[in-house]
C-alpha cells in the first residue's frame, strides 16, 4: 500500500487521511497533473519559438505585463517561481532585444524597474488572438469553479515546496 493512496471522493486535508487504501486514483491525479502542466509549457515554448523566445522568456514578459507598472526581478522570480538570477539573465536577454526596458527603480535605487517596451507591446498584441485560441481548446469545459478548484490545489502544492526541499536535503543518495 502506497502512503499516498485516498478515495477519490474524499478531500485529502491531511496526508494522515492519504494511508489506506488504493492508490490508483492517487496515482492517475498526478499523472495527469504532470501531463497537463507538460502540454501547457511545451505549447508555450512553441509558440514562443515563432517569436523567437524562449518559454521562459515569454512567461516573464507575460509577468511584467501582468504587474502593470514597473516590477522587480525579485517579484518576478517569485511570481514565475523561478531562480532570481536566471530571471535577471532572461530580463538582460529581453532587454537586448529591445522587449524590456530597464531603469532604476524609484522607491529603491539598488533595484530595478522593468517595463515592457512599444515593441513587447505590439509583440503581445499580436500573439494575442492565437493565445485566446489555444487558452479556449485547453481549457475547453472547464468553469469557474474548476479553475479556483485546481489553482488552490496548485497553490497549496507551490506553499509546501520548502517542506519538500528540507525533506529531499535529508535523503542520502542511493549509492
Amino acid at each position: 500500500m502506497s502512503l499516498y493512496a485516498f478515495n477519490a471522493t474524499q478531500t485529502v486535508s491531511r496526508p494522515e487521511l492519504m494511508v489506506k487504501g488504493n492508490d490508483v486514483a492517487f496515482r492517475h491525479f498526478v499523472s495527469n497533473l504532470f501531463a497537463a502542466a507538460d502540454i501547457v509549457w511545451r505549447a508555450r515554448g512553441r509558440l514562443s519559438q515563432k517569436f523567437g523566445m524562449t518559454a521562459n522568456q515569454f512567461a516573464i514578459l507575460l509577468a511584467v505585463r501582468h504587474f502593470g507598472t514597473g516590477t522587480s526581478v525579485r517579484q518576478l522570480a517569485d511570481h514565475l517561481k523561478m531562480v532570481a538570477a536566471n530571471v535577471t539573465k532572461e530580463v538582460n536577454i529581453l532587454a537586448a532585444q529591445q522587449l524590456l526596458a530597464k531603469a532604476t527603480d524609484p522607491r529603491d535605487s539598488r533595484a530595478l524597474s522593468i517595463t515592457l517596451t512599444p515593441k513587447a507591446y505590439r509583440l503581445l498584441r499580436a500573439l494575442l488572438p492565437i493565445s485566446r485560441e489555444i487558452n479556449d481548446i485547453q481549457y475547453q469545459g472547464m468553469t469557474a469553479a474548476d479553475m479556483s478548484t485546481i489553482s488552490n490545489a496548485c497553490a497549496r502544492i507551490v506553499e509546501s515546496e520548502d517542506q519538500i526541499l528540507r525533506l529531499i536535503a535529508k535523503v542520502d543518495a542511493w549509492k
